[in-house]
């Protein structure tokens, strides 16, 4: 038998992981709160979704934000992550 390998499209990969994130967290995506996104921004990060190409703009457009809004918060996750490495 012949084996299908399915690639996903870096958009659909990112949106797949951020649908994941709201099941599990409970949360829905129209009520999310800041804090919460920025919850969902390190989730993110902390999977490598960022290294895909465009990945700002699909985010952005997914939690309903500016693309330098979504810049601030990974600016905050990296320190967040230094921070707990360090420690």
């Amino acid at each position: 038998t012949k084996e299908q390998f399915h690639i996903q499209h870096p958009k659909e990969e990112i949106k797949e992981i951020m649908r994941a994130v709201l099941l599990e967290k409970g949360w829905q995506n129209h009520t999310l709160s800041r804090k919460q996104k920025q919850e969902m921004v390190q989730i993110l990060y902390q999977n490598g979704a960022f290294n895909k190409r465009g990945a700002v703009s699909i985010v952005a457009d997914f939690l309903q934000l500016t693309r330098p809004s979504i810049y601030n918060y990974l600016k905050t996750c990296k320190v967040d992550i230094s921070n707990l490495v360090n420690s």
